[in-house]
């Protein structure tokens, strides 16, 4: 009996202490995830595929970017783009999300009207 109800105040203080870790370590992989994603030198704006092997890429290296047209046997540059470009289609992005997201906050109110 006495060892049953040690084994039970173990795991009584071993779980929020492990539930505890696994909370902190989640949130300190997402904090790092965002600052990886915010410090590189190359990032890609937009995918958009055009078929099933073959997608155009817009991507921005520093200043600069590329419009590359990709398939399995070759990598195209479309058009090179300049600091102006980038910043307009950053901000065209940028703004696409911002409609996305208040149509999925529009989605929800419209289903809370109708009793769903």
């Amino acid at each position: 009996m006495g060892d049953t109800f040690k084994y039970i105040i173990d795991m009584l203080v071993a779980l929020p202490i492990i539930l505890i870790l696994i909370i902190v370590s989640i949130r300190l992989a997402r904090f790092n995830l965002l600052n990886i994603e915010n410090t590189r030198y190359t990032k890609v704006l937009e995918k958009i595929i055009i078929s099933k092997d073959t997608q155009i890429s817009i991507l921005k290296m520093g200043d600069e970017g590329l419009i590359l047209a990709s398939s399995p046997y070759k990598i195209e540059k479309i058009k090179e783009l300049s600091k102006e470009e980038i910043n307009i289609i950053e901000e065209k992005i940028k703004q696409n999300k911002i409609n996305k997201d208040n149509f999925k906050f529009d989605l929800k109110n419209i289903k809370k009207y109708r009793g769903d």
